[in-house]
């Protein structure tokens, strides 16, 4: 402990060991967890009063896991305590064995055309005969009837779901089903043309989840699946190829080697992409699948991720890790372990200053649950929580109107229940870039969203629609179309500003 705050900042140790904190400083210093003033994250992690200059408290850990600790007479000093069977080792064989399966795997086929072409005509034959019988049988839902429109189909079966709050598998069930009777590539069409309404629209992100991890277990093939999916739904095909492979791979981690550095060879660069959103569903993924794996660990998903290397590819892989704590995709009848209801911000409160942005982010699906959608509390969460991370709550806050409604006036009027000016542009801001990812290469629901807003607020709208166009086209030339789309001058300028932004 110095005047400064904990040197070093992470401590890591197995169960066996103690810690001990020395007061290098003149002023008493007190190590507790968190949160502050209470500590009662880990309330023996506590030596109850002041350490002095000069003295010492030694710590011996009782229970794994991550803790977040701070300085009580200090509490902008903080720090971190990992505290492992055997240091790291989960963290480091889960990494060896994610990336000596994609390294050999995933990257060939993304460059061997040919390779790739050879096992697409192939097929491990999965058979899902007796589990579509097995769903059928409950009642609820059914296959197709004999000349049944199949877009017909797929929206009465989503829409049975969806009256029932999607509870007791019912998504799961339904991939089954469809699985059964589609390949995946006529599913994602068959999303694609149905995605219009309201039952689809709403709960199909969460069905190709489960579409892609049968789609692997029928290839048994990372880089084959993948190479079959599309932006459909928010592109939750991408991740549940990922989560399944991680969930079949789960190991004994004592038995394994450390192998982190293996991990950037999952989705390899973003330079091998056709636009950069690929690569980054490809990552995003990875933060998906480090929670499926963990069985929900916050902290240690967050540290798979950090094996990955660039600011953008982190984000996107914490942005995984946290969206499915906070609004988890498959998870809907088991509550993460670290969401609490008495206190709305945890985990984020408890967690390094370089994983908060995407936390409080991701933290505004967790408020809107809390709220029962009730966005003017929502609104007033996020407004709440630290003042650097407000603007990244608000976008989400957007981003979410677009997964609850398509109608334009209600997602304008969610937006303008937030008191600030500001804060009201950074949802709609996350409304566009909600509506540029999910319908990639068509335009129109985003400039017809911005085109209707007041005067205030189609200069943010516009500059974040030529932002978010970056995402998904790499040739900068035909980025310049998509902005003259717009036709108006003004807009057209509005959008290149983002662009160059």
């Amino acid at each position: 402990m110095t005047s400064n705050g904990f040197e070093p900042f992470e401590i890591v140790v197995d169960s066996d060991s103690a810690v001990v904190f020395e007061n290098a400083d003149v002023k008493d210093h007190w190590p507790a967890s968190n949160f502050h003033p209470t500590h009662d994250l880990y309330p023996e992690f506590d030596p109850k009063k002041p350490i002095s200059a000069g003295e010492s408290w030694e710590f011996q850990p009782s229970m794994t896991g991550t803790f977040r600790f701070h300085d009580h007479l200090f509490p902008e000093f903080n720090g971190n305590l990992v505290v492992a069977p055997k240091a790291k080792s989960f963290i480091d064989s889960l990494v060896e064995e994610l990336g000596k399966f994609l390294a050999g795997l995933f990257l060939p086929f993304r460059q061997d055309p040919q390779a790739r072409s050879s096992v697409l005509a192939g097929g491990a034959g999965f058979d899902l005969t007796e589990a579509a019988a097995e769903v059928e049988q409950k009642g609820l839902l059914r296959s197709r009837d004999a000349g049944e429109d199949s877009g017909e189909y797929l929206v009465s079966q989503m829409d049975a779901c969806f009256s029932t709050g999607g509870k007791d598998s019912c998504y799961e069930d339904l991939a089954f089903l469809v699985m059964h009777q589609y390949t995946l590539p006529e599913a994602l069409e068959l999303l694609e043309e149905t995605e219009d309404e309201k039952p689809v629209f709403a709960r199909c992100h969460e069905l190709t989840h489960y579409l892609t991890r049968l789609a692997y277990l029928k290839e048994k093939n990372v880089a084959v699946v993948y190479d079959q999916c599309t932006s459909v739904c928010h592109g939750g095909c991408y991740h549940g190829v990922i989560e399944q492979y991680l969930k079949e791979k789960r190991i004994n981690a004592a038995d394994e080697a450390s192998f982190q550095a293996e991990i950037p060879l999952v989705c390899g660069n973003e330079a091998e992409y056709e636009a950069p959103v690929v690569y980054f569903e490809c990552t995003h993924g990875v933060g998906h699948g480090a929670m499926f794996v963990t069985e929900g660990d916050v902290p240690v998903s967050l540290k798979l991720c950090d094996a990955l290397s660039g600011e953008a590819a982190l984000h996107s892989c914490y942005s995984g890790v946290f969206m499915e704590n906070s609004s988890s995709s498959t998870s809907q009848d088991h509550p993460s372990k670290f969401l609490r209801e008495g206190d709305p911000m945890y985990p984020c409160n408890a967690l390094e200053e370089k994983y908060l942005e995407l936390c409080y982010k991701y933290q505004s699906s967790y408020f809107a649950s809390l709220a029962k959608h009730d966005w003017r509390k929502v609104a007033e969460l996020c407004e709440s929580v630290p003042g650097k991370y407000v603007r990244a709550c608000f976008l989400t806050y957007g981003s979410n109107q677009v997964g609850f409604t398509q109608d334009f006036k209600v997602i304008t009027n969610n937006c303008l229940v937030i008191k600030s000016l500001a804060n009201r542009r950074y949802c709609f801001n996350g409304v566009v870039d909600a509506f540029s990812l999910r319908y990639r290469n068509d335009v129109s629901k985003a400039l017809e969203f911005c085109s209707q807003l007041g005067s205030a607020y189609r200069e943010a709208c516009f500059r974040q629609y030529g932002s978010a166009i970056t995402a998904w086209e790499k040739d900068k030339t035909q980025v310049g179309k998509w902005c003259e789309l717009l036709k108006e001058p003004q807009f057209v300028e509005w959008c290149g500003e983002g662009v160059r932004a």
